[in-house]
């Protein structure tokens, strides 16, 4: 499998023919008595999945307002205990802000519920607010290339595109831990890879943006982890693969458990100078700013999150 892996980060089609792989397996396995608790869960998600696959082969899509109110009729607390955006949302402006979304998990649900179909985030933040995520997912899985397609704001993460979104003074939000954050999850545990994440803080100096923290509690408690050889995971990660180990719900493995309360807080900005040419002094200095604010909101929030006050936030 890892071999089969490997070779399918540089053919797209070995890839996508893993998914229809993959999805013919979730058929085969699949809860076939309607008594089971969590059926419909199962065949709703399995034809919905199906048929955006198909579509991602054969089909190039235009952003869709429709399908954007449609997805927002299936609310998220249909699924989940909880699912909630909180915070200084009130100092959030429409121009010239960075939101760094807090921790990846498994399949980033914060960051995809409460901040790229989000209702209340995209009043506050502005409807062409930039929502950048992995090349593989916005290109070459044809599943989340059509959801993308018809969303009309996620756009690959690159320097390119960012560059491009921060010279028009766009609002971009995006997840600095990446593959890592979700390599490094532990179930129950609050985590993220942020010490030699500091791109985004040059990126926001040289176009003079505002930086918001933004935490998801409950994002380590949708999978359960196997947290063994973390160092050759990471390893992987240099390579484009995930490589993580999940269990979730029962009879699909790779579908989040809904038990968890999911609460997006966002925080106040780290406001940054313009400067054309930040050096690494600067670039270490406000980053460091950054870290402080991220390590704040989460000790503000935590106990309304349903935290011990002893719970502390790791920086990896």
């Amino acid at each position: 499998m890892l071999v089969f892996a490997l070779f399918a980060m540089h053919e797209k089609r070995l890839k996508q023919g893993w998914l229809l792989g993959a999805l013919f397996l979730c058929l085969c396995l699949g809860p076939k008595d309607s008594e089971i608790p969590g059926f419909q869960r199962y065949w709703g998600c399995y034809v919905a999945f199906l048929t955006t696959a198909l579509m991602g082969y054969f089909v190039e899509l235009k952003p869709s307002p429709r399908f954007w109110n449609l997805i927002q009729k299936i609310h998220p607390s249909k699924y989940y205990a909880r699912c909630q955006l909180v915070g200084a949302m009130d100092h959030v402006q429409n121009r010239g802000s960075l939101f760094c979304f807090h921790p990846h998990g498994v399949l980033a649900t914060g960051y995809g519920w409460n901040g790229i179909w989000s209702k209340a985030f995209r009043d506050a933040a502005g409807y062409d607010t930039q929502f950048a995520i992995d090349k593989v997912l916005r290109e070459d899985n044809p599943f989340w290339k059509v959801i993308c397609d018809l969303h009309g704001s996620v756009m690959t993460l690159n320097k390119k595109s960012l560059k491009t979104a921060m010279a028009q003074h766009l609002n971009v939000a995006f997840i600095p831990g990446g593959f890592q954050d979700a390599t490094c999850m532990v179930y129950g545990e609050h985590s993220t890879v942020m010490k030699d994440r500091k791109g985004f803080i040059r990126y926001a100096l040289e176009y003079g943006y505002r930086v918001h923290p933004v935490y998801t509690f409950g994002e380590s408690e949708t999978f359960y982890t196997c947290s063994a050889l973390l160092r050759f995971r990471l390893w992987l990660n240099r390579f484009g693969i995930p490589a993580v180990l999940v269990f979730g719900f029962r009879w699909l493995p790779f579908v989040p458990r809904w038990q968890p309360e999911l609460l997006t807080a966002v925080g106040e900005p780290v406001e940054l100078p313009k400067i054309q040419n930040p050096t690494p002094a600067d670039v270490d200095k406000w980053h460091g700013a950054y870290v402080k604010a991220l390590q704040t909101l989460f000790d503000d929030k935590k106990e309304s999150a349903g935290l011990a006050k002893s719970v502390q936030l790791q920086i990896l």
